[in-house]
């Protein structure tokens, strides 16, 4: 998302805290950074908060606005907000965009060095608090292609589709400068066969195709991801030999 935040309803307490005020890897203040910060977050916990959803920013030189917050989980109210970022650090109050009184939450953001990705911490009214690292957030993005992007896409990634597309699981990428091998695929609802394959990552772009770990030589697939600038998430599209096809944004991923 890496994500955040504050709600008007309760930010409901970790069901785990460990009471530790120590600032996670990626919450370190980077007292010289530029950034820009402008664009809608994906938040949510990993360390047992609650919420879950997106959060936008607007900004201007060292001003940032919060132009509103939404909730996948929650009928939490609306919040909006203005505040000023020096380096990657941004402090804000956000209040309800109905115009409530009865609530605010302050909140410190701490942005990674190329403003993709942020983790926060909070306080509010309803005497709710987090600690750096409670929520984190990562930038969203409109599967569209950069053809100068550096993209590390080492790692495991899980992919479903909200397009109607059915299967959900992980594929995992290895990569070496501009090549990238799928060291494997897994079926969280199917029994299809585990598909492999070596590819070429340009940009953020990596065409590839894929084939039974197994040997069998009667499926494959031709496959593109486009992957986000920080190499967090994908899209993809494929084309297959059962002659199944699906377009940029049929699947998508996140790196675990």
């Amino acid at each position: 998302m890496r994500i955040l935040l504050v709600l008007p309803l309760a930010f409901l307490a970790p069901c785990n805290s460990s009471g530790s005020s120590a600032v996670p890897a990626g919450c370190e203040v980077i007292p010289g950074a530029v950034i820009n910060v402008t664009g809608t977050y994906r938040y949510a916990s990993t360390t047992g908060y609650f919420l879950k959803g997106t959060i936008t920013f607007e900004q201007t030189g060292t001003t940032v606005r919060c132009t509103g917050t939404t909730y996948d989980n929650s009928g939490d109210r609306e919040l909006e907000g203005v505040g000023t970022i020096a380096g990657n650090q941004l402090d804000i109050t956000l209040v309800p965009t109905n115009g409530d009184l009865n609530y605010s939450a302050d909140v410190t953001f701490r942005f990674s060095a190329d403003g993709n990705a942020f983790c926060c911490a909070f306080d509010d009214t309803n005497h709710d608090t987090g600690p750096f690292g409670s929520y984190e957030g990562v930038r969203e993005w409109d599967c569209e292609e950069l053809p100068t992007a550096v993209v590390d896409v080492n790692g495991i990634y899980r992919y479903a589709s909200t397009t109607g597309y059915f299967l959900k699981g992980t594929i995992t990428f290895a990569q070496v400068g501009a090549t990238v091998q799928c060291l494997g695929t897994t079926y969280d609802n199917s029994n299809d066969r585990e598909l492999e394959g070596t590819g070429t990552l340009t940009g953020n772009r990596l065409d590839i195709t894929l084939v039974p770990v197994n040997g069998d030589l009667d499926y494959e697939a031709d496959i593109t991801f486009l992957f986000s600038p920080d190499g967090t998430t994908f899209c993809c599209g494929f084309l297959d030999t059962n002659n199944d096809t699906g377009p940029l944004g049929a699947y998508s991923g996140v790196r675990q």
